[in-house]
C-alpha cells in the first residue's frame, strides 16, 4: 500500500502528459501564420447563414499551409459548400484535407 501511495502521483501526472500530447495532435499549432489561415476559413464559414450550425462549429486546423476540416455536417451537400469556401480562401484543393462527415 505504501508503494501506490508513494508512486501514485508520478503515474497519474505520466498518464496526463501521455494524454496531453495525444489531444495535441489533433489541434491548431501556436504558429501566426497558420493561426490566421484557420481564422479566416472559420470566418468564411461562419459568414454563410445557409449552412447548419454543424458546419459552422466544424474544426479547422492549419500547420503548415495544410487545413483539415473535421466534423459532421448535415448533407453532402453542406459539405461541397464547405470545401468550396475553404479552397476559395486557401487557394488550392490541394492543400485541404477533407475530414468531415455527414450526419445520419
Amino acid at each position: 500500500m505504501k508503494f501506490v501511495r508513494r508512486f501514485l502521483p508520478v503515474i497519474l501526472c505520466g498518464g496526463w502528459l501521455v494524454a496531453f500530447a495525444f489531444a495535441q495532435e489533433g489541434q491548431q499549432k501556436i504558429n501566426a501564420a497558420d493561426r490566421d489561415l484557420a481564422m479566416r476559413i472559420h470566418q468564411t464559414i461562419i459568414a454563410d447563414k445557409s449552412l447548419s450550425t454543424d458546419a459552422h462549429n466544424l474544426k479547422v486546423i492549419s500547420r503548415n499551409g495544410v487545413v483539415t476540416l473535421k466534423g459532421p455536417v448535415h448533407s453532402e451537400d453542406e459539405k461541397k459548400a464547405v470545401m468550396s469556401k475553404t479552397i476559395e480562401v486557401v487557394g488550392t484543393r490541394t492543400r485541404v484535407s477533407n475530414q468531415m462527415s455527414v450526419k445520419p
